[in-house]
């Protein structure tokens, strides 16, 4: 073999070996300037921006909401889930229907002044009065998942989480600059039991929602920007966002319910499904360039719930 193949073979041994260093660390989920430059390689219009070890000391207000609608889950379920995220020792805002009081202020005991409870009832949230009774059935027989979605008034609770964090925000009550909503039933484990989940603001931009990618960006002005996450095979489809939590200062999130209360216009006009609240936050950052993505590569576990490990540490890259 002459010097000059034995040095190509050396140098594709070389990448090669490397490339397979790369993937293992990053399914580990360890962070590295090698595996940042591999995604960065290999996911050609993906780029990641690393954030700085140092964190703020601003303290963030958690927003969340509960109401009794038939779900795909159990009650039992959701009494775990919410004692979970309850236990939390954030500053935090629950909105609710009058019965669930006594029994959240009791799961907020250890941080009964960091807590307030707005009484609400479904039918008075934004989004519900918006459009008819009608349009909502009319709705419901659109989706895909109507076997068991079950009723609309799922979709009035997850079209309204900008507009919960949007009331949260003219409240104010914490003197908080920055704003997380979370599912209440976002927390599946005791990961965070007891502690303080928002640690890391450093992590959010002052003009940028932040928002959880279950997978990298693909095609995001294809179609116009319009997104349908039921147009075909998951890995091929143009969505990619998840909505369990949000992250935002407070002038961004007042911006970002603007707009994305003119997507739900968008769609309606176009005859599209609007009760699946991914694709339309997805929408709204394509055409409004509020939005910042963390990627599934960059934190460990759940990439549904990424959010909460990226608000809790200071290693995350964001997109």
């Amino acid at each position: 073999m002459s010097l000059r193949n034995l040095k190509i073979s050396f140098y594709l041994i070389v990448a090669v070996s490397l490339l397979s260093i790369s993937c293992l660390l990053s399914y580990m989920g360890i962070r590295s300037v090698l595996v940042r430059t591999f995604l960065h390689v290999t996911r050609p219009g993906v780029y990641f921006r690393k954030h700085s070890h140092q964190t703020t000391l601003r303290v963030a207000t958690v927003v969340t909401a509960y109401f009794e609608i038939d779900s795909k889950h159990s009650l039992s379920e959701y009494d775990a889930w919410i004692q979970n995220m309850l236990s939390l020792t954030d500053p935090m805002i629950i909105f609710t229907e009058e019965q669930f009081v006594d029994k959240f202020l009791l799961l907020r005991s250890h941080a009964a002044n960091q807590t307030k409870i707005v009484t609400t009832r479904l039918e008075n949230l934004k989004i519900a009065r918006m459009y008819t009774l009608d349009m909502w059935s009319q709705q419901l027989a659109m989706d895909p998942e109507i076997r068991i979605h079950k009723t609309f008034k799922l979709f009035w609770v997850w079209l309204n989480k900008l507009s919960f964090m949007a009331e949260a925000v003219q409240d104010n009550p914490f003197s908080s600059d920055i704003f997380v909503w979370c599912d209440i039933g976002s927390f599946r484990d005791k990961e965070y039991f007891s502690q303080r989940l928002v640690h890391n603001t450093d992590v959010i931009s002052e003009d940028k929602m932040l928002l959880m990618a279950v997978k990298p960006p693909h095609d995001i002005l294809a179609h116009g920007g319009i997104v349908l996450k039921y147009d075909g095979v998951f890995e091929n489809s143009d969505w990619y966002t998840a909505g369990a939590l949000l992250a935002g200062y407070k002038n961004t999130v007042l911006a970002m319910e603007l707009q994305f209360l003119k997507t739900l216009q968008i769609y309606r006009e176009n005859g599209l499904f609007i009760g699946e609240d991914q694709t339309l936050l997805q929408f709204t950052c394509v055409c409004s360039n509020l939005c910042e993505f963390v990627t599934p590569y960059h934190v460990p576990g759940k990439r549904w719930f990424g959010l909460q490990y990226a608000l809790h540490t200071n290693d995350t890259l964001s997109l």
